[in-house]
């Protein structure tokens, strides 16, 4: 008798996200994480396309992308807020703005905010943070979230 069933994969991927200075022009200042996922590079990248789509604005390109820009428009956090992002943002761990309309944002909440979006995108999207060198790598932005 043959079993009939289909097999799942067990396959991932070991992709690298980078936030920084990526290209080295400007502070030179990055930081990699490594992830092991099961959506392959093209995958991720359309679905951070489908959630910046619900979102309304890139998060990537217009979120900590200038020199010393570690904060996000609290009208940005509100939209992230009503796509289900629960998450902390910043160092205070609040969504307190500031007098400018600001919250503060740093490293682990920018990558935590690009994570959220790629299962926003697809939400069959899983992975785990891996410590170890690899192949291959996705910029995601956060220049400004780096200061020498």
């Amino acid at each position: 008798m043959t079993n009939n069933k289909t097999k799942q994969s067990t396959e991932t991927n070991r992709i690298k996200l980078m936030m920084c200075d990526w290209s080295g022009d400007g502070h030179n200042i990055s930081e990699d994480t490594f992830i092991d996922t099961n959506l392959t590079k093209k995958e991720i990248n359309e679905a951070y396309e489908k959630a910046t789509e619900l979102l309304g604005f890139s998060f990537c390109d217009d979120v900590a992308s200038d020199y010393e820009d570690s904060q996000i428009e609290v009208e940005k956090v509100k939209k992230l807020r009503e796509l289900g992002y629960t998450k902390e943002f910043g160092y205070d761990g609040d969504d307190l703005e500031d007098d400018m309309g600001m919250v503060p944002l740093d490293v682990e909440g920018f990558l935590n905010v690009y994570l959220f979006l790629i299962k926003l995108g697809n939400p069959a999207f899983t992975y785990s943070i891996i410590k170890e060198d690899m192949e291959g790598w996705i910029e995601i932005g956060g220049y400004g979230l780096f200061q020498p």
